[in-house]
């Protein structure tokens, strides 16, 4: 097609499908020189759906009310129920006991509350579980000291904390590791959905997904006080990084205390990004440059040689104690065969972006040169996107306007582990954000500088498992269409009996 009247350019998209599998889509732009000769650059994108998604589900069958990537999954529903009796690392009735290993659909609930300290990392492989922090009476769940890694698919977890810290100094770790960095993508971790989370004090991120991993949501989740370390001065929050077809929801989310990454969306993510909130992001990288409070990023030699779709809308970012003098709400860096992306930017404010101006350079940087890696070939011109994607609005998200406080006091009121019932940490990083206090950067190396692991009451009661679990219920349908079962509404009862 004719890009203008001089006929200067041209672009044409053809299907490989024939000889590639998965098929890709090839965008070539040609171009007319001044030696009158043409000259062609090929970029690969992700193929167009056949049709538009499906209705959206409900996370775990019992969150109807949920939008987004990966909120079809079942979780565990027809399974068996697995409970968590006692805090210690592993042996029978522990946490790892029942979300580690080789079984069926399950529940995850707990008839304790209480600190878990593990003493060696959690490997989540068999599918379709459900993990149900609410049921843990008052006041409830963390687990702390080594990662937890997700490699598999269709697991939700829901209402409790994960706080790493550094008890043990020698493993640098994610406090929650989607995917797996070693085993060159796998493409069976999707449906994955954190609802309702705290997560915080990572020694190398606080919260990552890596290679082919598709189709996450986190929401309503608190991501906080990243550690510092010699490679994320100041701590990362939020990594999404090296998948070609990867596809995530971000919705009404916490970042505070942070040094980047509120999010990092990497090059070949599809991202719904909406009503988030970050707070005191450090953001200076290695070399000295603005990080950001958030990264749209490919240029690495890890990244793939596909283009970023984000649709970034109602979104907050307030800078606090620790926050350098120019902060940009966004730092974006891709490499030419990443290009042209398509990043649409509305109704988000702070950190240099207005209402009236989502595009300004004060909140919106472009990395010069090599600063940030290989090459930024991006632009404004060839990021930008000004119309609302068909995917995004095929989700029929809910997204609130970002007027006054309004985005920050629903974010504040609504986020993390159990909102009605918060630990101190979550206290004080909510109160930390109203109040303009708190402790990010390089100094921040240890979660004994705010306060350490808080003591939690060990309270037990019994989870009377419901009669007939897996039988239809009568708290409606999900959005598909199916019967939520007694299990489900049971569950539900116990979720918003600690969400405002």
């Amino acid at each position: 097609e004719t890009n203008d009247a001089t006929n200067q350019a041209f672009s044409m998209i053809y299907n490989t499908s024939q000889l590639n599998d998965p098929p890709t889509n090839t965008l070539v732009e040609w171009t007319l020189g001044a030696s009158k000769t043409w000259a062609a650059q090929t970029v690969s994108f992700k193929p167009a759906p056949d049709a538009p998604p499906p209705p959206p589900g409900d996370a775990g069958g019992y969150r109807p009310h949920y939008r987004g990537h990966a909120v079809g999954t079942p979780g565990g529903r027809g399974g068996t129920v697995c409970k968590v009796k006692n805090l210690l690392n592993s042996g029978t009735d522990s946490f790892r006991s029942c979300v580690e290993g080789t079984f069926g659909p399950r529940f995850v609930v707990f008839e304790t509350s209480g600190t878990i300290p593990l003493s060696s990392p959690i490997l989540i492989t068999s599918p379709f579980m459900t993990v149900a922090g609410q049921t843990a009476p008052s006041p409830g769940i963390n687990i702390r000291n080594r990662q937890i890694t997700i490699k598999t698919h269709d697991v939700v977890l829901q209402h409790f904390r994960i706080r790493h810290g550094t008890t043990f100094t020698a493993y640098p770790e994610t406090a929650l590791y989607l995917g797996d960095p070693n085993d060159g993508g796998n493409p069976n971790v999707y449906n994955i959905v954190l609802d309702h989370m705290s997560v915080s004090w990572g020694t190398a991120t606080t919260v990552a997904a890596v290679n082919t991993i598709h189709d996450v949501a986190m929401m309503d989740t608190v991501v906080s006080e990243s550690l510092s370390s010699t490679n994320n001065p100041g701590g990362a929050a939020n990594l999404w990084y090296g998948a070609t077809n990867g596809t995530v929801t971000l919705a009404r989310n916490l970042y505070a205390h942070f040094g980047n990454r509120g999010p990092w969306i990497g090059a070949g993510y599809q991202a719904a990004h909406y009503n988030n909130v970050d707070y005191n992001a450090w953001g200076t990288d290695l070399w000295g440059w603005p990080a950001g409070s958030a990264q749209i990023v490919g240029t690495d030699p890890g990244y793939p040689s596909a283009i970023v779709e984000l649709t970034s809308v109602g979104n907050v970012c307030i800078p606090g104690p620790n926050s350098g003098t120019a902060v940009p709400f966004w730092r974006i860096a891709l490499r030419a065969n990443q290009l042209p992306s398509q990043v649409y930017f509305s109704d988000n404010s702070g950190c240099g972006v207005t209402i009236a101006n989502q595009w300004a350079a004060a909140g919106v940087w472009f990395c010069p040169g090599t600063s940030c890696g290989q090459t930024n070939a991006a632009n404004e011109g060839n990021t930008r996107n000004d119309m609302l994607p068909s995917w995004y609005t095929a989700f029929n998200f809910v997204v609130t306007a970002n007027t006054g406080n309004v985005i920050r006091d629903l974010v504040l009121g609504a986020a993390g582990a159990r909102p009605l019932d918060r630990d101190a940490v979550d206290t004080r990083v909510v109160a930390d954000v109203t109040q303009g206090d708190g402790l990010s950067g390089p100094t921040l190396t240890s979660e004994n500088q705010v306060g350490g692991h808080p003591a939690l009451t060990v309270n037990n009661q019994t989870y009377n498992i419901p009669a007939n679990p897996n039988n239809p219920g009568t708290c409606g349908t999900t959005s598909g269409g199916v019967v939520r079962t007694i299990i489900e509404c049971d569950l539900e009862t116990k979720a918003q009996a600690v969400e405002p």
